[in-house]
């Protein structure tokens, strides 16, 4: 099913990308294989992110700065964590489709813990907003590549404690 509707929906645009009918088919069963698990990911990414939309204006009406703290404070925990991994290793390694397709969802979840953490680490060192900005921009360039990124991020820090370290570190200083 999902092929018919990559051929139909996006095949125009690869008429016109100069690719061989024999790469864009290829394509297109590549990506038909896991756009069920690609978009169960973006449908939670977005009920997350309208989630986090609504609990910030809650916060502005009745506890102003309250979502910031609770942002900062964002994570997964271990077990999704190793979940994560075994998905990962199931449907990239074992070539279970499924067990991959499940991982994306996984991964959308983890990108969310990922932002709390660049969040999270630049209010407890003090930085610059910049630094915030510049991972959006970069975002908007390289979505996919800094959705892993971050995911990884947010999976290292369920392991870690990254903001709890640095939060110590910072405790230790004279």
């Amino acid at each position: 099913m999902w092929y018919s509707v990559l051929q139909q929906t996006v095949g125009p645009l690869f008429d016109q990308s100069g690719m061989t009918t024999l790469e864009r088919e290829e394509a297109f069963r590549q990506a038909a294989a896991v756009m069920t698990g690609m978009l169960a990911a973006v449908s939670l990414l977005a009920l997350s992110l309208s989630l986090v939309l609504a609990r910030y204006w809650q916060s502005v009406l009745y506890n102003p700065g309250g979502f910031a703290q609770e942002f900062h404070q964002l994570s997964m925990g271990r077990v999704p964590a190793i979940l994560l991994l075994v998905l990962l290793v199931l449907g990239l390694f074992a070539g279970m489709t499924l067990m991959f397709e499940l991982s994306l969802v996984f991964l959308a979840a983890f990108f969310l813990h990922g932002l709390a953490v660049i969040h999270g680490i630049n209010r407890k060192l003090n930085l610059s907003r910049l630094w915030l900005v510049m991972t959006y921009v970069v975002m908007a360039f390289a979505l996919p590549q800094m959705m892993v990124v971050l995911a990884t991020l947010g999976m290292v820090d369920s392991f870690v404690d990254l903001r709890g370290r640095i939060a110590h570190a910072g405790n230790d200083a004279p």
